[in-house]
This record gives structure tokens, sequence and C-alpha cells, in this order.
């Protein structure tokens, strides 16, 4: 039996049938579709006004049905992940025009983005209602997706090596509060399309890694990472040195503790991001990653990939293997703008050496090892007040967190000298007005000096 014979015959709503009267808002229609996907798959038809049985009771017309469709799009695009493939047609009853959404059910958990929390949950169709899943499903779900996974690429791994990276603490932080230090360059017309996904496990995320790896080349380019924590920070460069800290998460948590005396405060999962430049495929472009590991238990909260290219790309080949590889959805184009802004004069910046960051990518003899950055004092501490006052961009709080800043050298410097070094530039990029998938406040940071 067909929709439009259901209604006639005033079939009443089931585990994958679902009225929905026109006045409905679209964010409400999103989270019907994923929570359909995550079960059993099903049709939601917009324009039809149920009785309390869940019968069809009275038929509306949707004005504007393609315009609807978009907006019902658009809202999939920004608060569901992975992204949602569905159907959509129009249908004629009693000369009306009615919207009818179907979606089929998936392997991969969607997750919906709750606006009143601001935190992603995951919608399964419990007979005719949204419920949610609770931590215990949701592990289930993924446990059980990697042992049927009947793929032909077995899940890769890059290889295990040693983690280096330069500790943080911030007293009066926050988990979602992050500071990254970056040179990179973005490019001169960003175009981001991105990848999203919720609840995976590690090995999943282990082989996301390695495919971008594999199909981008990350390890040869200028990066750098911060992997945050509700009181501290752990930073530093270079993308295999990024995911070994992810790996390392005990050994870190334990050289805080005994190494630093630091007691650190664990929320459940950490936030850390990645960027780094693409040119070995994609010149004048950049990479971000986002991705949340548990604590506790193994897996991550969530992961998202943004890439943003020079232009439309013109090869898009490697973006679309990326994709087929691990199985997640490309989302389209879009251009952005991506803002940032700096305090006049930084020279007055006051620049107090804590730590030296030296070269580890050429040879070179004990005498004459060269840095290229230093750990500061961070002079921003509970001084949010001159940061609003120089910097044209919202939530600057992370600036202000950390007990430490890292700078970078313009011109390099030998171990052994004693120079002074003064503030050439102080730049600020705000990540949450161009990133999607990033569920905290990000705030990159270019510091350079010089002596």
């Amino acid at each position: 039996m067909n929709i439009r014979e259901r209604i006639d015959c005033g079939d009443p709503e089931d585990s994958r049938l679902e009225y929905k009267s026109k006045e409905v808002g679209n964010q409400k229609i999103a989270l019907e579709l994923a929570a359909m996907a995550n079960s059993q798959g099903g049709s939601l038809i917009l324009g039809v006004r149920e009785n309390n049985d869940g019968e069809p009771d009275l038929i509306q017309n949707v004005s504007n049905p393609h315009e609807r469709v978009e907006a019902v799009t658009n809202v999939i695009y920004d608060r569901v992940e992975p992204n949602l493939d569905f159907n959509s047609d129009t249908l004629r009853v009693d000369g009306e025009t009615l919207v009818v959404f179907t979606v089929d059910q998936t392997n991969t958990l969607h997750s919906f983005l709750n606006s009143k929390i601001d935190e992603p949950v995951f919608p399964v169709r419990r007979n005719t209602r949204v419920g949610y899943l609770h931590g215990h499903e949701v592990a289930q779900h993924y446990e059980a997706s990697i042992e049927g996974d009947e793929s032909d690429e077995e899940y890769l791994r890059l290889p295990d090596g040693e983690s280096s990276n330069y500790f943080l603490r911030a007293p009066d932080g926050h988990i979602s509060d992050i500071c990254i230090f970056s040179n990179v360059y973005y490019p001169g017309n960003p175009v981001r399309i991105d990848v999203r996904a919720g609840r995976l496990h590690e090995v999943e995320v282990e082989h996301i890694f390695a495919v971008l790896e594999d199909l981008f080349s990350l390890s040869n380019g200028e990066s750098s990472f911060t992997i945050n924590q509700s009181n501290a920070a752990w930073v530093g460069r270079g993308f295999s040195n990024f995911v070994h800290n992810l790996r390392d998460q005990k050994e870190r948590y334990s050289e805080a503790e005994q190494e630093y005396n630091y007691n650190l405060d664990l929320y459940g999962n950490e936030q850390a991001v990645f960027i780094s430049n693409l040119d070995m495929v994609y010149p004048e472009s950049t990479i971000i990653i986002y991705a949340g590991p548990f604590v506790q238990h193994e897996g991550y909260r969530n992961i998202a990939v943004n890439f943003f290219i020079d232009g439309h790309p013109a090869d898009v080949r490697p973006l679309i293997e990326f994709s087929e590889r691990t199985g997640l959805s490309l989302s389209q184009a879009h251009n952005v703008a991506i803002p940032t802004d700096g305090i006049r004069e930084p020279s007055r910046i006051p620049v107090k050496v804590i730590n030296k960051s030296v070269r580890t990518d050429v040879p070179q003899s004990e005498d004459h090892r060269t840095v290229d950055g230093v750990v500061c004092v961070n002079p921003f501490v509970d001084n949010l007040e001159f940061l609003e006052q120089e910097l044209e961009l919202e939530g600057l709080s992370p600036v202000t967190k950390y007990e430490c800043l890292f700078a970078y050298l313009r011109d390099w410097d030998y171990v052994d000298e004693d120079n002074e070094y003064e503030g050439k530039r102080f730049l600020v990029t705000d990540w949450n007005e161009f990133t999607k998938g990033i569920y905290a406040n990000v705030k990159e940071i270019r510091f350079e000096v010089n002596w």
C-alpha cells in the first residue's frame, strides 16, 4: 500500500509513518528524519493533521514545497551528523499539496544538535514518538558496527611512536575554552568542505587519521594542535605527534600529576583541535580537525574534518576517495569568511620566556641547536577587558585561561643565546565563525616574537 492509499484509508501513524501539520517547525522535521534513519527508516507526510488516535484528520495545503524542503535540508546540514540523505516529493490529496519526506535505515548512527543544551543527542523512533539513546545503548551500537563491518578495506592505523608536548596549566579554564597556537596561513578564497560524525569507536577514528595521512601527507605540512581538558591543555606540532598524544592520554595525565604536581579536573571527554596546511595536494589550502576522545572508556564522542580549499577545487578526487574510504559524507562546498583581528602595537606585549622550542626537523650539533618558538607567560590572564578593547571578536575568554602562551620566532635563535624577545604580531582567529562540527569556543593565536 502506497502513501496515498494509506492516507485515503485513514491508516494511523506507526513506527515508519509520521503525519505532521504544515505549521510544524523545520527542526522538528529534521529530528524526526534522523530518528527514523537511526531506526527502521520511514516516511514523514507534511500537511496532514492527525487526531488523538494518530489517524489523518485534516488535509492542509503546503505552500512553496520546494522552499520547505530546502529549509529542512539546511537544518539537517547544520544539526545532523553525519549528513543525512533523504528523498522528498509532492503529493496531491483532495486538491491540496503535501510534501513527503522519505529516509532509509542507515548503518551509521546520526546525531542531532540539541539547541537547548548545545550538544548532540541520538534520536530513535520508539513506536510513534521520538526517543533518545542512552549512553550504554550508543556504546552498544558503535561496538556492534565494528564487529559487523564487512568493508573491503581493513581499518588502518598510523605506526606507534613517541609523543611530545608542552603542558599548560589553566586553573580557571573550561573544557570548551580552547586556544591553538599556529602559524598556518589560510587560503585567499576559502571554500569549506566538511565531514562530521558522532560516537565513533577508537579504531574508526584511527582509520580516519591514517587515511588523511595517506591522501594528504599531513605529516609533511606545517601544523599545530591543542588537546584541552577542564583545567589544563597540551600543545604541540606535527600530525603524527597529535595522534600519538591522543593515544597517550593516560601517560599525559600521569605526567601532569606526578611531574608537574598538578591536580587535573577531568571532564568526560577531551576536546582536541589540529590545523595544518594542505600544500602537498591543494596549494594554499588548510585542514582543521576536531576530535573528542572519551576519558573513562575507548571511543570518541565526535569528530569533524574541515577542508578549506583556495577556491572551488578543480580536482575533487582526493576528497571523494577520503569519503569513500572512511564512509563519511562530504558536505556541499561553501564560501566562508575567516574573521581575524590583531592587537595594535604588539611590541607592548611583555614576553617572559619559560621554555624554548628546539627545532628537530634538521640535523644539528649540540653547539648549534636552533630555536623557532618559545613558551612564555600569558600576559592576558585576568585581563579580558584589555583584549575586548583591542580586538573586535566575540568570546575572547579562551585567550585569558592558559597560564602560558606559545609564540613563534620570526628569526631562529640559538639555544645557548640569552636574548630578550619582543612581540611583533598577535593575531586571533575565531573558529566559531567559519568551521562546522566543533563544539567549543576555539581561538587560534598567531603570536610572533623576535630578538
